[in-house]
């Protein structure tokens, strides 16, 4: 379920046969968690938090809803309300026995669009040294649920226009390029912020001209959609060779599990490697997807699964058939 922030979710816990002649009293509880366990219901044997529990009535409001981007840890049970939900009723009858009945559980989502900044940030010229192993390009992007995305463009140097970048179809420099999908920073060791545009091996005919990023908040649960401008650069080649040393390091792990329904049309799953294509007496990065089989890593040859995709310079795989590949593992090699 789908709640906008500050508003009130009501939730209901209704009993069929709550006035058989064979019961004396109900008594409602209401219950969420962040931990649940498929095989015991939230008041047993898991972290929670009751409810609405001086009310005793089938009902129970959430007022002005909160959302949290970490609703996996205990201590936002009480600051946050993205999370598992789940009621009771508890019976008594005639002769004074006690019966429980669990209702299904409901994933509550919360969703708020982001703060618009009115004013973009231009930054100073940039001047790159040639083959420099990476440039970065920040892009601020604001916080929201679902989260906004950075839509960066390019203006080559010497030209009037305006070019949305688009990586998995760029032939010329899309294996150079990355537009990072989540903030790392112990990884790479490189604090990589989310929305920001790494150029890889600086190309001086390729890759001088301006940049400007695009916050996209896009949203199917109200008409707040929104598009701005929220950063821009002019960047130059200094003239001078940069030779260090290139080393094979990830900007990004893989995507994180997804749970999605199984009737969804496809799921992605990408991983980003950072100074590619190599220079010198280094090859280019490569990408080995792999799937287990037999409880042995085997290598995917998509011609032989043709549910299967790569796209994005081979770092993006496609399932797309998600019943079929239901609780399988894949795993990315990166080699050079």
């Amino acid at each position: 379920y789908i709640a906008k922030k500050d508003s009130t979710v009501s939730l209901k816990c209704d009993l069929g046969d709550k006035d058989h002649p064979a019961i004396k009293s109900v008594v409602y509880k209401f219950h969420k968690t962040y931990d649940l366990s498929t095989s015991k219901p939230i008041s047993l044997d898991s972290k929670n938090k009751e409810l609405c529990s001086e009310d005793d009535v089938p009902t129970c409001d959430l007022t002005n809803v909160q959302y949290t981007d970490k609703p996996s840890m205990q201590n936002t049970l009480d600051t946050a309300d993205n999370h598992i939900y789940q009621c009771y009723a508890e019976i008594t009858m005639i002769d004074d026995a006690v019966v429980k009945l669990w209702s299904h559980t409901v994933k509550l989502d919360v969703y708020y669009p982001p703060t618009k900044e009115n004013v973009p940030v231009v930054s100073d010229p940039k001047s790159v040294s040639i083959g420099k192993a990476m440039e970065k390009l920040l892009c601020d992007l604001p916080d929201s649920n679902p989260k906004t995305k950075a839509r960066w463009s390019f203006e080559k140097k010497d030209t009037s226009t305006w070019v949305v970048i688009d990586i998995p179809n760029d032939l010329v420099r899309g294996d150079r390029l990355v537009i990072a999908e989540d903030d790392i920073s112990a990884i790479s060791k490189d604090d990589i912020d989310r929305g920001m545009l790494l150029i890889m091996i600086f190309n001086e005919d390729e890759d001088q001209g301006n940049y400007k990023c695009e916050v996209v908040y896009d949203t199917e649960f109200d008409d707040a959609d929104m598009t701005y401008e929220r950063s821009k650069y002019e960047v130059t080649s200094n003239g001078q060779n940069d030779a260090g040393a290139l080393l094979l390091r990830p900007v990004s792990e893989i995507t994180k599990p997804n749970l999605v329904n199984q009737d969804s049309a496809h799921v992605n799953f990408t991983v980003y490697i950072r100074d590619t294509p190599g220079r010198g007496k280094w090859g280019d990065v490569s990408y080995v997807w792999q799937i287990e089989e037999n409880n042995q890593d085997v290598d995917l040859e998509v011609n032989d699964y043709p549910n299967l995709q790569l796209s994005d310079h081979g770092r993006t795989l496609t399932v797309r058939d998600l019943v079929k590949y239901r609780e399988d593992e894949f795993q990315c090699k990166i080699k050079r």
